[in-house]
């Protein structure tokens, strides 16, 4: 049976890329302009709709090469069709590649909502109630703008990407968070007061999408790792939209579960610029090629 998939690739190249030689490394710059080749026919079939680049900001805690990621949602009829995007990618080995399923916001809510109920049995006598008050006495309250009768989902405008756009305006940074590692082994009632805060992200993502603050967003598919055994963790993926970064730190900053879950962020860079700084590296490559020839 076949059925529709929606896939954010997060693509950056190997670890070990400073350690290239020269022709390796030009021929995955030609292989980037490629890649941007065949973004561009996949957008026109509807199967792109949303692309970007990134801005050179990689990470606070590890040493990384100057080199650019690329983020990819790929709308598919069914599995074969994602299979033939990711067979024909021409970076497929030569880069190393995070694959989230998605689903929509609204979907993923109504999940969340079973997931509640369910955890809400801890009611059901005065011995858990008691349990749970006390517990609950050592978190925060619930911020001011969360009202749990009418928080709701909203799905953001996901705009769709226009390729031939260059313009910009002010900081987009992606955020991809999961829940915290080892929360397999909370116990029921620690797991009931965390999914409490979950309903608190949804009414501050609702917040910032009615402000216009975040643009894209979607929840994650169960899925976890085929290489290893992992535990599987609820996530979502939102874009948001800062005028500076002084901005971006206090939306960052005013998320519920910014303390207790793990992110991966991504200074977004629109694609067409990204194409453009991709294609002078390969002719940076193609020159020093060139003037090694002629010496020879």
């Amino acid at each position: 049976m076949s059925y529709p998939v929606e896939v954010m690739l997060i693509i950056n190249p190997p670890l070990d890329y400073a350690s290239w030689d020269e022709k390796l490394q030009a021929n995955r710059a030609h292989s980037v302009v490629r890649f941007h080749d065949q973004l561009s026919r996949y957008n026109k079939a509807g199967n792109v709709k949303w692309a970007w680049g990134s801005y050179p900001l990689f990470s606070a805690f590890n040493a990384r090469i100057n080199l650019s990621s690329f983020v990819v949602v790929f709308s598919a009829k069914d599995m074969e069709e994602y299979k033939t995007f990711m067979a024909e990618c021409p970076l497929s080995d030569n880069s190393v590649f995070i694959t989230i399923p998605l689903v929509s916001l609204a979907d993923d809510f109504e999940e969340d909502e079973r997931t509640r109920e369910s955890l809400r049995k801890f009611h059901s006598d005065k011995a858990s109630t008691a349990e749970i008050n006390r517990v609950r006495a050592s978190y925060l309250k619930p911020p001011s703008y969360f009202d749990e009768k009418t928080v709701a989902p909203i799905n953001p405008p996901n705009v769709h990407t226009n390729f031939s756009d260059s313009s910009e305006a002010g900081v987009s940074y992606l955020l991809y968070g999961v829940g915290p590692e080892g929360s397999a082994h909370w116990s029921d009632l620690k797991r009931a007061i965390y999914s409490e805060k979950v309903f608190w992200w949804y009414a501050y993502a609702g917040d910032l999408i009615k402000r216009g603050k975040i643009t894209h967003g979607w929840s994650v598919s169960p899925f976890c790792d085929v290489i290893s055994v992992r535990q599987n963790c609820k996530g979502g993926v939102v874009i948001l939209n800062a005028m500076d970064m002084n901005e971006l730190t206090e939306l960052y900053r005013f998320n519920p579960l910014f303390d207790e879950a793990e992110f991966l962020s991504i200074s977004l860079r629109c694609i067409a610029r990204q194409r453009e700084a991709d294609i002078l590296l390969a002719k940076k490559f193609s020159k020093a090629s060139s003037a090694k020839g002629k010496r020879s």
